[in-house]
């Protein structure tokens, strides 16, 4: 084999190694981002959902009148207190992704099996 065939042999090798990360790197973003909004898109579908439903009269523990009694926190002030209790975990998956990307695994120490001699 010449040694221009052993080169080319080698680059083929070296990117496939690098394509292989960057797919891996890719996939380990997708994870994260999925775990940092997949709860928001689901909160939000829900509470979008229970506001679509029909009103159900028959059903509530508290009749509408109770309820605006009851109910001292307005609109704003609830949404706003939803917005930063899902901007802080989101905050705290993404800073435990940054911190857990930069290290690396211990290779465990291997295991040995010491028997005495009689």
């Amino acid at each position: 084999m010449s040694m221009g065939a052993q080169n080319d042999d080698f680059a083929n090798i070296s990117s496939k190694s690098s394509t292989l990360e960057i797919y891996t790197n890719l996939i380990l973003a997708m994870n994260q981002s999925m775990g940092t909004f997949a709860p928001i898109v689901v909160y939000w579908a829900y509470a979008g959902f229970y506001q679509l439903l029909p009103p159900m009269d028959n059903y509530r523990l508290h009749t509408r009148k109770e309820e605006d009694e009851k109910n001292s926190v307005h609109l704003a002030a609830a949404v706003k207190g939803v917005l930063l209790s899902l901007n802080s975990s989101s905050f705290t998956v993404v800073s435990q992704g940054l911190f857990l990307s930069g290290h690396k695994r211990k290779k465990p120490a291997p295991r040995c099996i010491l028997r005495g001699t009689a």
